[in-house]
């Protein structure tokens, strides 16, 4: 095997400085540890004396283990040499004052950007700013961080930058405010005794904290080092052996700078990429099933095969993919920490520390250990804890009935709440309400554990090492946030600063057994598996681009001479080159790529699979491009299972007066709804539904048939008593504090019964008084039976004349109100026929056809019937719609004993069927259908009714004989 080649570059390069070229026949990891043990007689491998700079902790990690295991071979150990990254060596030896964290600098950044007068920085803040909050300095205090990062790689000031872009006029005037910003940040700094970073990346240019036993420097596969790393070479060269080992052969020299940086000229020429290595995918989740697919053909993959993971993209899907093949993998890289279940936990915490919303709460009881926690808070005794499951379900229909916004909105109608669910929602405000105080009393770092302690002491996670980790992370940077000057913040807004640096975490990943290492670009050259399965082979993750930076685009950063597009290019030309050859000889490298995102955006093939001759271009496009052999055809949507509803256990003992109306629209929804006691909860509303919106007016309209107001036949008298009772109403059921959209609905159910008022008015100078509200469909003593079944349901207002004798009253709140008559009976479609409808329903006058709709005001009328059989009976609707009018009686004239007789007849049916449990076939479509979304209006489709087989059909060709 041949040697490394060791070159002199050209006269300019300092004596003390060699290139030394490992050669591409192998993977880098291999070669550089029999570089580093070239001259190993025996005995222990000491390399301790040497500095080895490698590009990431994970390189020193893989090059340690390397070491450990050449030397085992030989019976022998090793002492592995000083391990550093290109970081390490960017901090200077005994500065004057210990170096500012990233905390320090962040909240220096924070005071000085709420003390600043924003109208000082026009060109920074060409906007008015309303207020100088810690969230918007927070926010903008982390964009300047990141510029202060980015021109650190050069470790430059932004008073440089303001120089050197002012002079090619790029923003000169934002440039130098920075500047000014900067400086009295690093003023703040330094009186708070902390040395700036950018300040200590220029003091190690000179004066590097080096380690002392370390007699030379090694730079060791770096293709990459910061800018600055380069300055601080130059001023070491002469005081320290230096040597740069680079993974390319001696030939390619020319294409390399003294410090091993990929030349430009990289750009130019084809790469040799093999054509059967090409491979697309659709998106993610097929690059994944590929990349597993391909390792999987090893028989023990974790020792033979890597997948690369340019674009995190890729990695979930990848993840997951390999777990369900069985086979462990392990990311260098590590989990960020914003990804945990923690993160969650706090943001919302944060969020209704800073406004208790209850909305917030009632998210925050969704997250495990909460609801538990709440739910077992300050226990009477002789009491047992509420389970999770029942403090959820109470603060849903809570919400529902409520719509309190705040935790003292909730408190506020609390007391006027009748349901079972009031000691429930009691104990889990007083929870909030403790927790609450002692975020707003305590120091973070009392009120934080304890409120995190009580939560997971209600969970079962496990204990294990990652949870272990997370749970540490969080109390160093808790610690870490103690230690900082805060005065003047807030609990919430120290909450949000301890999240924004928690978020910044990353959790080291154990490496379990067997494990097929997922590492991402820049550690690939470290990877000396055979088989390389590159993902994410596109345009934007290789070569990793930068594009449209708000502070500084490409052309800036070559100016100010940072890392670049075309730098970048350069580098990953040179690093798919090495790949490639290393296992040109034994070994195999697969290049996927994908045409779209996982949100179906498109993406294009990374240039570097387009690097070919000109002659061979056309064909590489082809190849790129096509549509794959394999790739299905698109078909037709379709639904991905259907739905089997429980069986029908037995008949209802009552039916409701109104669910006659959903099962004449649909028998199968009618089952959903009423038998299964289907719903989907709207839980995130803020205003009143329709039912709810009548549910309010209906209790209005009841309490004003027990006031004195309910006998007056002024107007302005009935009108003030409903103003009072909606008054009224509103603080009991919804608090003092009602949001916008409340006090609009209230405002239009006051004017509605404003207008109705003057009508109610007349009502009873023409001798009409309201004899009962809300009256028992069937009481105790007068059942109303159909078909073996009682009926229940309440009639909204019963009135009596001393002459015309009963009327009925049902009140509606649509917007724009139906007829009576066509609420209760509907014309044929074009679609339809009568025999499309059993007898029961259709209801023939002389030449017009018609079908049953809804039964509700018939079946009161039959209610009635055997309690007052011989009073005249008259009914109908009040309509309260939106506009004056809307707003009128609408009795039905014509609903004689023929019609009433007809819809008893329908009445019969539909309990028939209800209690032989007729529920299938469904109606296609309905006019408002609950249920859209879970049948996707195609109910036969999305439903196997196996269950429901056994049915008759739903329409009998005979009317049904009265009982």
């Amino acid at each position: 095997m041949a040697s490394p080649q060791q070159t002199e570059f050209d006269l300019n390069q300092p004596p003390s400085v060699e290139r030394i070229f490992l050669g591409w026949h192998e993977p880098l990891l291999p070669l550089a540890v029999r570089y580093l043990a070239r001259d190993w007689q025996g005995g222990v491998l000491d390399l301790s004396d040497q500095i080895v700079v490698v590009p990431t902790r994970n390189a020193s990690r893989r090059l340690r283990e390397a070491l450990a295991l050449h030397a085992a071979e030989r019976d022998s150990g090793v002492l592995p040499p000083i391990l550093l990254n290109p970081d390490d060596l960017l901090v200077p030896r005994d500065p004057e004052f210990p170096l500012a964290s990233q905390a320090e600098s962040l909240i220096a950044w924070v005071e000085v950007l709420r003390t600043i007068e924003p109208t000082d920085f026009p060109a920074l803040f060409p906007k008015e700013i309303p207020a100088q909050s810690f969230s918007w300095a927070l926010h903008t205090a982390r964009q300047f961080q990141q510029v202060q990062s980015l021109l650190g790689e050069a470790a430059h000031h932004a008073s440089y930058a303001a120089k050197v872009l002012g002079e090619h006029d790029l923003e000169p005037e934002r440039w130098q405010e920075l500047a000014h910003l900067e400086q009295l940040t690093h003023r703040h700094l330094l009186q708070q005794n902390r040395l700036p970073r950018q300040q200590a990346r220029r003091l190690a240019l000179e004066n590097p904290a080096l380690p002392p036993q370390g007699k030379s420097l090694l730079l060791l596969g770096l293709p990459d080092p910061p800018p600055a790393l380069e300055t601080l070479l130059e001023n070491l060269a002469a005081k320290l052996p230096l040597a740069v080992a680079i993974h390319a052969p001696e030939e390619k020299a020319a294409l390399f700078t003294r410090w091993g940086l990929p030349h430009e000229d990289w750009l130019q020429g084809p790469l040799d990429l093999p054509e059967e290595a090409l491979q697309q995918a659709r998106h993610p989740a097929e690059q994944a099933g590929k990349a597993a697919a391909l390792v999987s053909e090893h028989p023990e993959p974790h020792l033979v095969a890597a997948v690369g993971v340019p674009d995190p993209e890729v990695l979930a899907p990848l993840q997951e993919e390999l777990a369900q093949r069985g086979l462990a993998s392990f990311d260098p890289a590590g989990t960020p920490l914003s990804r945990q279940g923690i993160c969650h936990l706090l943001r919302l915490w944060r969020e209704f520390l800073g406004q208790p919303a209850l909305s917030t709460f009632r998210e925050l009881l969704r997250v495990p250990g909460v609801a538990a926690a709440a739910g077992s808070f300050e226990v009477p005794e002789g009491s047992t804890p509420f389970p999770a499951s029942q403090v959820l379900r109470a603060f849903d229909d809570f919400h529902e009935a409520h719509l309190c916004e705040s935790l003292d909105d909730a408190w506020a109608v609390l007391p006027y709440d009748q349901r079972k669910f009031g000691a429930v929602i009691g104990r889990a405000l007083s929870w909030a309400q403790f927790h609450l105080r002692n975020g707003e009393r305590q120091p973070l770092g009392e009120s934080l554990p304890s409120l995190l302690a009580d939560i997971y002491a209600h969970t079962d996670l496990p204990a294990d090492e990652g949870f272990a980790t997370t749970a540490q992370l969080c109390q160093e940077v808790l610690q870490e946030l103690q230690e900082l000057p805060l005065a003047g913040i807030s609990a919430s807004e120290s909450f949000q600063l301890y999240q924004t640096l928690l978020e910044q975490q990353t959790i080291p990943d154990a490496r379990p057994d067997h494990a097929l290492d997922l590492p991402g670009w820049l550690e690939l050259p470290w990877e000396d598996a055979p088989h390389l399965v590159l993902t994410g082979c596109n345009e934007g993750s290789l070569p990793e681009s930068v594009q449209g930076h708000p502070w500084l685009p490409n052309r800036a950063r070559i100016l100010l001479g940072l890392r670049h597009n075309a730098h970048r290019e350069a580098r990953d030309r040179h690093l798919l080159t090495s790949l490639l050859a290393a296992r040109q000889a034994t070994g195999r490298v697969d290049l996927l790529f994908g045409r779209t995102t996982s949100q179906g955006d498109p993406l294009r093939p990374s240039r570097l699979l387009l690097a070919t001759s000109a002659e061979d271009l056309p064909a590489r496009v082809n190849l790129l491009f096509r549509e794959s052999d394999n790739a299905p055809q698109p078909l037709p949507w379709t639904l991905g299972w259907q739905l089997t509803p429980p069986a029908p256990g037995d008949p209802p003992a009552t039916l409701s007066v109104t669910s006659f109306a959903s099962y004449l629209a649909c028998p199968f929804r009618y089952y959903l709804k009423h038998q299964l006691r289907m719903q989907r909860p709207d839980l995130d509303r803020s205003e009143l539904n329709a039912r709810d919106f009548g549910t309010f007016t209906h209790h209005i309209l009841e309490k004003f048939a027990d006031s004195s107001a309910a006998s007056s036949e002024s107007a302005k008298e009935i009108a003030e008593c409903f103003d009072d009772l909606v008054s009224q109403q509103l603080v009991e059921t919804y608090g003092e504090r009602l949001s916008a959209p409340l006090i609009l609905q209230a405002n239009s159910i006051r004017q509605r019964l404003r207008w109705w008022a003057h009508l109610e008015a007349r009502q009873r100078a023409g001798g009409w008084r309201i004899l009962t509200t809300e009256a028992p469909l069937a009481p105790a003593d007068h059942p109303f039976q159909l078909e073996g079944m009682t009926l229940k349901g309440y009639i909204d207002r019963i009135e009596e004349h001393p002459e015309e004798g009963l009327r009925i009253l049902d009140f509606k709140t649509k917007k724009k109100p139906t007829p009576v008559i066509k609420a209760h009976l509907r014309n044929l479609k074009r679609s339809e026929t009568l025999s499309d409808f059993p007898a029961w329903q259709q209801l023939k006058e002389g030449k017009r056809e018609q079908v049953w709709s809804n039964l509700q005001i018939p079946l009161y009328l039959l209610a009635l019937r055997d309690r007052y059989p011989k009073r005249p009976r008259t009914a109908g609707y009040v309509q309260l719609g939106a506009t004056k009018g809307d707003v009128h009686l609408d009795l039905w004239e014509s609903l004689d004993h023929e019609v009433l007789d007809a819809a008893e007849d329908c009445a019969r049916g539909v309990a028939r069927a209800i209690r032989e449990q007729i529920f299938w076939p469904p109606t296609q479509r309905v006019e408002h259908d609950d249920f859209e979304e879970l049948l996707f209006a195609k109910p036969t489709e999305a439903v196997q009714p196996t269950t429901l087989s056994a049915t008759r059909p739903v329409h009998p060709t005979a009317s049904p004989a009265h009982d």
